[in-house]
């Protein structure tokens, strides 16, 4: 699974997390699959950023916290676009 985080502990990257490592909650939403891994964002967080869209991307490097990708030298990123002006974060 996947889950965008919000700021704590990794940043804004999205966290890669074996199915059921982290409990999804009420407040959380599902907003699709990446390969067949399910994508989670919390629902305040996604109404406060405008309901942007998310590209996941792959960049050189290790994650820094608890992603599973670390150990692979890549880490995941997120590219979103607010609007229909794009940004990347």
């Amino acid at each position: 699974m996947f889950f965008q985080s919000g700021g704590c502990c990794d940043g804004t990257s999205p966290i890669c997390l074996k199915a059921g490592e982290l409990p999804v909650g009420p407040g959380d939403v599902r907003l699709g699959e990446i390969g067949k891994a399910s994508f989670y964002i919390d629902r305040d967080q996604y109404e406060r950023w405008g309901k942007p869209r998310f590209l996941i991307d792959v960049s050189p490097g290790a994650a820094e916290g608890f992603s599973l990708e670390g150990l692979d030298g890549v880490h995941f990123v997120t590219r979103s676009a607010v609007g229909s002006a794009g940004a990347s974060g």
